[in-house]
């Protein structure tokens, strides 16, 4: 096979050689210019300011205002809230501890943080329920209040219900280990919401990034008295009966400072944190089936601080308890009376509200208490 090779290639030798006159001639392309020095640094002058250019044209965020992260003391919409985190303690160890003697030393590490809402929705609301608190740990683990059981200075549970413009101030704890509060921050969303609704505080930042972009946690805030509430039509005088559920209702006498009232009542009425408010009530049921007033009529003050407050707020004795009015028949009568401990400023023009609590309906009647 070799030998036919070699002769094979020497006669394709001899065949070119002699057409060689004939063969077209291949001109090779001319080498590349090697650039000069003076090209190379034009070029360069032109990259240069095309990249100047460009940076000019989209400047660099910077990364706080990309984050859209608030410092301590700014403040974000979260639903139909106005919410600011105030104050975080990472170590509040002692603090919950001067809280309450009963609470137990944490797993890691107690964080209180406060917080200062405004409600600015329609209806009624209750911000314990409205409102999902976070931390979010250096760990990359994140942290909800079922955390911490502990009592806290100022719970949330203590916020009474809330209407337009009702402001409230309380605090809530997390229970979170040490190495996990290098850098956290704390999320507020909207429990009651499936859209986007979290707004977040870098704890590191010093406040500077404020309300709404513009720098100013605390001035935003409207400390000014809010205006006394006005007598909307639908509203009873003294006296006045309505059909709430099953009972006709009369809410007969309101004594918006019965502290002297109550005392006189029983020796082991404590003090009122804010005042004593006594509420007298006349029912007769029309129901077919037996009734109790006591579970079947929600009874509530709106005061002129835009809060509700509903009779938990008074644990005295009253003179003519609810809780000694037998179980009513079919056209059943009943003379009771509840109380109220409600700050004095909630008194300037406050109403009294009577719903069925059995119903989902909208059975509220509304007493001027004055």
């Amino acid at each position: 096979m070799r030998p036919f090779l070699i002769g094979a290639a020497i006669a394709a030798t001899v065949v070119l050689s002699a057409c060689g006159s004939d063969a077209p001639e291949v001109s090779q392309a001319d080498p590349p210019a090697t650039p000069t020095q003076e090209s190379t640094q034009d070029e360069a002058t032109v990259a240069q300011d095309t990249a100047e250019d460009t940076s000019a044209e989209e400047p660099a965020e910077p990364e706080e205002e990309r984050s859209g992260e608030l410092g301590l003391g700014g403040i974000a919409e979260v639903g139909d809230y106005t919410v600011a985190v105030t104050e975080v303690q990472l170590n509040a160890n002692d603090a919950l501890q001067a809280a309450n003697s009963f609470n137990e030393a944490p797993e890691g590490q107690y964080v209180l943080v406060s917080l200062d809402v405004t409600y600015n929705g329609d209806e009624e609301a209750d911000p314990w329920l409205d409102l999902f608190i976070e931390l979010a740990g250096s760990d990359a683990r994140v942290y909800d209040t079922s955390t911490c059981m502990a009592v806290t200075p100022n719970t949330v549970m203590d916020v009474p219900t809330l209407t337009a413009g009702g402001q409230a101030t309380f605090d809530v704890c997390f229970d979170v280990p040490q190495e996990a509060l290098d850098n956290p921050k704390i999320y507020v969303e909207d429990s009651m919401s499936f859209d986007d609704t979290r707004a977040i505080w870098n704890l590191q930042d010093d406040g500077s990034t404020g309300a709404r972009g513009d720098g100013a946690a605390e001035d935003d805030q409207d400390t000014e008295d809010k205006p006394v509430a006005e007598n909307g039509p639908d509203e009873l005088a003294i006296g006045g009966t309505a059909e709430v559920g099953d009972y006709t209702v009369a809410v007969t006498e309101v004594q918006l400072n019965a502290n002297d009232a109550l005392q006189a009542t029983n020796s082991f009425n404590e003090a009122p944190e804010g005042q004593y408010v006594l509420v007298s009530l006349d029912v007769t049921y029309n129901g077919d089936e037996e009734a109790d007033p006591w579970l079947d009529l929600f009874i509530e003050l709106a005061g002129s601080d835009a809060r509700v407050y509903d009779t938990s707020t008074c644990m005295a004795v009253t003179p003519n308890t609810v809780m000694d009015v037998p179980t009513l028949t079919a056209g059943g009568q009943a003379t009771f009376d509840v109380c109220f401990d409600v700050p004095q400023e909630a008194l300037d023009n406050p109403k009294i509200y009577v719903e069925d609590s059995m119903s989902f309906d909208d059975t509220r009647a509304i007493w001027q208490g004055q």
